[in-house]
């Protein structure tokens, strides 16, 4: 199976909205730069099979503008990628998933992302922890693909930053 972690759009900044940072909103820059990433993409990659989503507001309009590149795509919301998530969260949430699956996006946030495919990267230590995280500090609306060789561990296979989708949506 590969994954591929997308990170959510642009969003509002923590200071200038008020209210739940789950309800907080892309903002119309974010939008049009996700869409335009989003095609990009949808250049390299076939349609997922599942696009599993944080259920914070940001991550589902992301989630929803990937959609309308990869319309075959089944659209799920996860807790389990929630803000805060870690590798265990990642870990449960495969578990979960049909194993005859061969693509799913994943769309959540950062530092999360970093320390799941960095979990998946790197073999555990005695006692099963793992090693610190690398940061891979993923921009918003960029691409990591991971391929998974056995539940919890993957080899990175690309790192796609939105401005090269970006141009490749204009090639």
């Amino acid at each position: 199976m590969k994954l591929l972690f997308i990170r959510h759009g642009i969003a509002m900044e923590r200071p200038e909205f008020e209210g739940d940072d789950m309800d907080r909103p892309l903002t119309e820059e974010g939008v049009r730069k996700a869409q335009k990433a989003f095609l990009g993409l949808a250049r390299i990659y076939d349609d997922p099979e599942l696009i599993l989503h944080s259920p914070a507001l940001r991550a589902r309009q992301t989630a929803a503008i990937l959609a309308e590149r990869f319309a075959r795509s089944e659209l799920r919301e996860s807790t389990l990628l929630r803000p805060g998530a870690g590798y265990a969260s990642l870990v449960q949430a495969l578990g979960g998933l049909d194993e005859g699956l061969d693509l799913v996006a994943l769309v959540g946030h950062e530092p999360d992302f970093s320390e799941m495919i960095s979990g998946l990267l790197q073999s555990p230590r005695e006692g099963g922890e793992r090693p610190s995280f690398l940061h891979l500090d993923l921009r918003k609306a960029s691409c990591a693909e991971v391929e998974l060789h056995s539940p919890g561990a993957g080899e990175l296979r690309s790192l796609l930053a939105p401005k090269l989708l970006r141009k490749l949506a204009s090639v």
